[in-house]
């Protein structure tokens, strides 16, 4: 995780020009660290207070509930592509 994020911030922000990029760096920082906290608030929610029966299949729903959510966010990101009739072809 600590070797991409370097990556992804600089993807979010190479387009912006040298003006913008402080603004575009810390706008993605915050986003990051929101979405951190939401995953965490949505984690604690889904998971609840498991007893010790019940933990695992607790946990395999919260797992569940993120692999949708990552599935759904994907696909939303590839969504306009489709309608523009680009469809990235890997190499």
């Amino acid at each position: 995780m600590g070797l991409t994020l370097p990556v992804q911030s600089e993807a979010a922000a190479q387009s912006l020009p040298p003006g913008r990029f402080a603004l575009g760096s810390a706008i993605n920082a915050s986003l990051r660290q929101l979405g951190a906290v939401l995953g965490i608030s949505l984690f604690v929610a889904v998971l609840g207070t498991p007893t010790a029966a019940t933990a695992v299949a607790s946990f395999h729903r919260v797992w569940q509930v993120f692999a949708a959510l990552g599935l759904t966010a994907g696909l939303l990101l590839w969504a306009p592509r489709l309608r523009r009739g680009r469809v990235p072809v890997a190499p």
